[in-house]
């Protein structure tokens, strides 16, 4: 079973004629899943590799820029006979209800995001988006250097200065481009490195002191990173948004910046920057860029009703009356309820990155 968000982005794929095909790597192992069913891997703890989109069977276009701290997780097959609990909405059954996604709230996946070091992935990753510049750059630069060496070096030690002679310098300075040209990309790319690894390092940080604080409070990463991951599907798919009825995908680049608040109902409320690749088909042409979000996030209250053992029941976000979970709505303004979620979208602001 999945979600009306799942139906949404099934249909319009569907509607494309688009696959997407996903490849995880999961320990040793190289997975893949594909929007179509094809071929579905089980993934424990999975990290994109790259996704190739197919249309009408053919590939059109191709990502490879990933971030190696995002973990996914789907139900594998060890799991089918025992119980599990839904990372996005709680829920608890027998794995095999979870094959076509969690029988209350419809994820498919677990996503977790992981402080690790980002090592070799994220360095072949900046070797691919760098790869065009980087060297012409590169080229560029050692060409100079080489070609003021040369000219140094043939008028210093010639007698004359003739035509032969440029084409002399020319000549010698070409070879040592050539000669000097890797070792002077690789130092490059070795320094391109390590200002990106100190950029996530201190990301992770600040990230991991934001998590820290809040640990008075009870919240889980875990949880709130797949409600959140739930929430922006719906954003982008639940079809009553013009301008997102061209999106086929997404994926998260990375959490820049976090905060919390308590709103007039004392709940808590998180606020998170980040940056996101939105990837649209129109007219038969796939193009990807990154967006900025800004989104703010409140967190459900569910208690189970003193007068009625085994009903549960959270605040509305939209007038704080109690609202029983199992209705779609609350009864006192229309507000969604956002049914055993613990995290939902209030606010969300998207523009452009810079």
């Amino acid at each position: 079973m999945a979600t009306v968000t799942e139906h949404f982005h099934k249909k319009r794929l569907r509607d494309k004629n688009i696959n997407i095909k996903t490849k995880y790597k999961d320990g040793e192992s190289v997975c893949e899943r594909n929007s179509d069913n094809s071929r579905n891997d089980d993934i424990k703890n999975g990290v994109i590799l790259n996704k190739t989109y197919f249309k009408n069977g053919t590939p059109v276009f191709a990502e490879t820029d990933f971030n190696p701290s995002l973990l996914y997780s789907f139900v594998i097959n060890k799991e089918l006979e025992e119980d599990i609990e839904c990372m996005n909405c709680g829920m608890k059954g027998n794995g095999k209800d979870f094959l076509e996604g969690c029988p209350y709230c419809g994820s498919i996946y677990t996503i977790d995001y992981s402080n690790k070091k980002v090592g070799a992935q994220l360095n072949t990753n900046y070797v691919i988006k760098d790869k065009g510049r980087g060297k012409i750059l590169v080229f560029i630069i050692d060409f100079i250097i080489c070609l003021i060496l040369s000219s140094w070096y043939c008028i210093t030690t010639g007698r004359t200065f003739t035509v032969f002679d440029i084409l002399k310098i020319l000549g010698i300075a070409l070879a040592f481009t050539g000669l000097l040209f890797y070792p002077l990309y690789a130092l490059r790319m070795g320094y391109v490195r390590s200002i990106a690894l100190a950029e996530k390092e201190k990301k992770n940080q600040i990230q991991a002191k934001f998590w820290e604080s809040l640990k008075s409070y009870d919240i889980s990463k875990e949880k709130f990173f797949n409600n959140f991951n739930n929430e922006l599907n719906e954003f982008f798919f639940d079809g009553t948004k013009e301008e997102n009825k061209n999106v086929i995908d997404f994926d998260v680049v990375d959490y820049d910046d976090y905060s919390y608040f308590f709103d007039d109902l004392k709940r808590i409320n998180i606020k998170v920057k980040l940056d996101i690749r939105v990837v649209e088909m129109v007219e038969d042409k796939v193009k990807s860029s990154i967006k900025t979000l800004s989104c703010t996030l409140v967190q459900n209250e569910i208690e189970e009703n003193p007068y009625h053992p085994g009903i549960y029941v959270v605040k509305c976000h939209g007038c704080g009356a109690t609202v029983d979970i199992m209705k779609n709505a609350c009864e006192h303004c229309g507000a969604k309820v956002h049914y055993l979620q613990s995290w939902y979208i209030t606010e969300v602001e998207i523009k452009n990155a810079d």
